[in-house]
Formats: structure tokens, C-alpha cells, sequence
């Protein structure tokens, strides 16, 4: 969850009251033009009011929104306070969300140990450029998100949005026509890709009902069919204008 997915931790806390069935893992939002003088005070202020709204003294993880905030003398004072929450037994472990690998330049891995990367069948991006076994080999957890593309994978390829160029609407038509002949549906291929990266050790999931999720679990528990191919490298797409929502242009 979140500080910024609205109301998300307030439900939370109410549903999950002394339970040891799960881990939490929240975000929080450093600003890029915070200044250094109190900052340490204000992270604090914001992290209790996660812990406030969650009901709880301690959570799995904490991670940072983006990876903006550690390419200054920020970072510094970030961190330690990062150090002090693991100290204190508040987290197990922090991490933080990336959109591409060249932000591995200035995070530390020896610190971070718990990263989201984008991931789906059409956004290897990390995968095919090694960074996910770069990050493997350093001992870091990875989280994929946005396994579907934000709808984009499970969508018909005639309902696709005019800001996508008209060579990915044609690969994701190629795609179509393969799970055609597979009978197979977009939610299966993306969760057996998924599946198929071991170094992953978990996959995020955005749901609107509980018919949603019993349908995700239903496909997450189904074994691949023996005809599909293993090797998914076909399906890649390289242009980040249709990968990156924060490119797309409604």
C-alpha cells in the first residue's frame, strides 16, 4: 500500500487488526524540494502516520515512491534515518520503486534491499538488460509491478488507446492471434511469465473486485499447458514510449 493510494491504510488497519497472515509493505513520498534542515523530523511525523492509520507498531517494509530524492545530499539523511527505523525493529527492510535501470547508478544496493521494477510480458526491459540478475546476485528482493501494463496486456488489441504507436498495436495483435491458437487467455501468458522468473519474489496485482481476484488466483494455481513455449522473449517491446505510463499522453 501506500500514503498516496487515498484511503488504503486507514482500510487496512481496520481489517487487519493482530493478524500475522500478512506483511505489510507501505510507500512514502519524499519531496524532491524538501530541505535538509528537519527533514529526519518530518520523515519520522510521516512514517507514524502510517503506522497510526495501519494500526500497528512495525511493518514488513517501507519504500520510497522514487529514487529521485537519492541523487542528492538528501540521500544521506535518508538513509540513516532508513537505518534507524531497522534498528528500532519498525521495518525488516526498506526499499524503492525504479522505472529504469540507469537509477541503479546512485542507489545502494548494499542498503536498498528491496526493489519494484516494472515487468510483464511485453516490458523486459530489465530482464533482457540484466538487471535483474544484477540485482539478484547483490541479495535484493525484487517486486514486479505493472504485470498487466495497467490493463494494457489483457486489453483487445482493437481497444487500445490512439497514443500507442501503431507497430506495438501490431505486436500486441501478434500476441492475440498466439493465444488464439494456444487457448489461452492474456491473464494466463502474463502470470506464466511471471512465474517463470525465479529470482522474482513477488508479483503486484491491482484488482476492482473479489470476482477479479478469485479469477487471478484461479489462473496463478493453473499449470502452464505443455504447448506453450517457455522462452517469452518473443513478445519484448523496446520502445518506452508505449511501456512507460508516464510517456503516454491521453
Amino acid at each position: 500500500t501506500a500514503q498516496a493510494y487515498g484511503d488504503a491504510e486507514q482500510t487496512l488497519g481496520k481489517i487487519l487488526i493482530d493478524s500475522d497472515h500478512f506483511k505489510v509493505i507501505t510507500k512514502i513520498k519524499v519531496p524532491v524540494n524538501a530541505k535538509n534542515q528537519g527533514l529526519h523530523a518530518h520523515l519520522e511525523t510521516v512514517f507514524e502516520a502510517s503506522l497510526k492509520k495501519l494500526k500497528t507498531r512495525s511493518i514488513e517494509a517501507l519504500m520510497l515512491h522514487s529514487s529521485d530524492v537519492l541523487q542528492g545530499d538528501k540521500a544521506s539523511i535518508i538513509i540513516d534515518w532508513l537505518d534507524s527505523l531497522i534498528a528500532r525493529k519498525a521495518i525488516s527492510r526498506y526499499g524503492v520503486s525504479i522505472y529504469d535501470s540507469s537509477e541503479l547508478s546512485y542507489i545502494p544496493l548494499d542498503k536498498f534491499k528491496l526493489f519494484q521494477i516494472p515487468l510483464s510480458i511485453f516490458d523486459q526491459r530489465f530482464l533482457c538488460d540484466g538487471t535483474i540478475n544484477l540485482l539478484q546476485d547483490a541479495g535484493v528482493s525484487i517486486h514486479a509491478r505493472s504485470i498487466f501494463m495497467q490493463g494494457v496486456v489483457l486489453a483487445k488489441s482493437n481497444d487500445l488507446p490512439d497514443f500507442f504507436t501503431e507497430e506495438f498495436c501490431g505486436h500486441h495483435q501478434e500476441l492475440q492471434k498466439y493465444l488464439a491458437l494456444t487457448n489461452q487467455s492474456a491473464l494466463d501468458i502474463s502470470l506464466h511469465f511471471i512465474k517463470s522468473i525465479n529470482s522474482i519474489e513477488a508479483a503486484l496485482i491491482d484488482i476492482d473486485s473479489l470476482p477479479q481476484l478469485k479469477q487471478i488466483c484461479r489462473s496463478w494455481a493453473t499449470p502452464k499447458p505443455p504447448l506453450v513455449v517457455s522462452d517469452f522473449s518473443r513478445f519484448a517491446w523496446n520502445v518506452s514510449s508505449d511501456l512507460d505510463p508516464r510517456q503516454w499522453n491521453p
